[in-house]
């Protein structure tokens, strides 16, 4: 199990409401590189962090534009 499969099953055990992002996963447990919520899409780096400048709304960014850490 990947650190985003850590933080997917810890919003699983909490009471908070359901409408919070959910991060996408890898079969590895690692981020996927595109996170889409509410319309929004960002790049992440290998951490998990958002890349700065990579949001857009309505459509996926280009990873390939964004370096990945």
């Amino acid at each position: 199990s990947g650190p985003c499969q850590g933080f997917f099953m810890a919003l699983l055990g909490t009471s908070e409401p359901r409408d919070l992002f959910v991060p996408t996963c890898t079969k590895e447990g690692r981020y996927e590189e595109v996170q889409c919520y509410a319309g929004e899409c960002w790049c992440l780096d290998t951490s998990g962090k958002e890349v700065p400048g990579s949001r857009v709304q309505g459509e996926h960014p280009s990873t390939q534009n964004h370096r990945m850490a």
